[in-house]
Parts: structure tokens; sequence; C-alpha cells
């Protein structure tokens, strides 16, 4: 009888903590910077308009090309070095033979045939830039993914987007779709961005 009431009680104890202290895991961090934002969902696409930068990307809305908006996702640069010396390496290239061939050796050095879109307008492209020579044979090579997905299939994504009340910081959280069979929707647990003046 001692045993189980014993046994009972550590039971309604760990009951009591688990309570007290929520979730395991549920991603709740009270020292987060924005912990006690009180997010608002956003009602209107052009309530994204301006430049939102975190520490992963940028987003501008609108980019207007050809008379649609955009929006632009501007990857931070990624240093891809490695990839194209081992790309000149491969095929005995000079760093000026390679970079004059740059945009038919793009799909080989990344594995992807950039720039790539599809029927709804949703593009993404990279952009490299050759930053200068180490030798005649190695270069120092820098590229930028860019994507731009059409307002209306943002639209549809609007419970993606929350602003803080103040309009200074977007989050990001949830499953973007892009409605599309080339580009596969996206997951992201939770990403904060300021608008930059």
């Amino acid at each position: 009888m001692k045993k189980t009431f014993l046994a009972l009680s550590l039971v309604l104890a760990s009951l009591l903590i688990f309570v007290n202290t929520g979730c395991v895991g549920d991603g709740f961090d009270p020292d987060h910077p924005y912990a006690n934002v009180k997010w608002q969902e956003i009602k209107s696409i052009d309530e994204l308009k301006g430049k939102w930068v975190s520490d992963f990307n940028t987003i501008i809305f609108p980019k207007t090309l050809k008379g649609k908006d955009y929006i632009h996702i501007i990857e931070k640069p990624t240093d891809d070095s490695y990839k194209w010396n081992n790309y000149i390496a491969k095929y005995n290239l000079t760093v000026d033979q390679a970079w004059a061939k740059r945009y038919a050796a793009i799909a080989e050095v990344y594995g992807v045939a950039y720039p790539l879109s599809d029927a709804n307008g949703t593009e993404k492209g990279i952009k490299v830039k050759l930053k200068g020579k180490t030798t005649n044979k190695t270069g120092i090579f820098e590229s930028t993914l860019e994507t731009l997905i059409p307002e209306v299939i943002a639209d549809k994504n609007l419970s993606y987007f929350t602003l803080s009340p103040d309009k200074k910081h977007l989050r990001i959280s949830g499953t973007f779709r892009y409605y599309s069979n080339k580009f596969t929707n996206s997951f992201i647990g939770e990403r904060i961005y300021t608008l930059e003046d």
C-alpha cells in the first residue's frame, strides 16, 4: 500500500512539473528576444511592403517586373570557390576560360540547371561573381540565390507571415506553398526579419 501511494505521489508530482513547465520540445524559449511579441496576422499582401532583412536572407516586396509584382527573396552570398575550382581542374581550364563559359557550366557546378521557372511565374536563379584570382587556375567565386514569387502565390500564403504591432518586424513560420510541380513547398519553424529603412 505504501509503495502504491509513493508511486502515485511521484506520478502526480511529475505531472505537476510537466504542466507548470510546459511541454518538452514545444520550442518556447522565455529568453528569446521576441518571446513577448504579440504577432499579428496580415490581412493584405500590401502589409509586406518594404525591405525585410534577417541573418539568412532578405525579402523585398514589391519587386515589379513587366508590370507584375513579386516577392523577391535574396539569399546571403556563399563562397563557392571549391565548386568552381573543382570544375576548373576537372576540365583543365584557366579561371578566365571557366568564367567565359560560366552560364553553360552552372548546371554542372551546382547540380541544378538554373534559372528555374514554373507555370505560375515563380522563378529561381543564381548570380555568380568572380571576386578574384589566387592563381591562373584557381579563383574566388561567390554566388547568390534569388527567387521571385508572383504576388498571386504570395497572397495565397498570407498566414505564413505575421507582423509585430509596430510593423517593424516580420515573422515567417510554417509551410509556404508554391502550388507548383517544379518548386517544393518549404517549411520554416520561425524566422524574424527587421524592416530596413
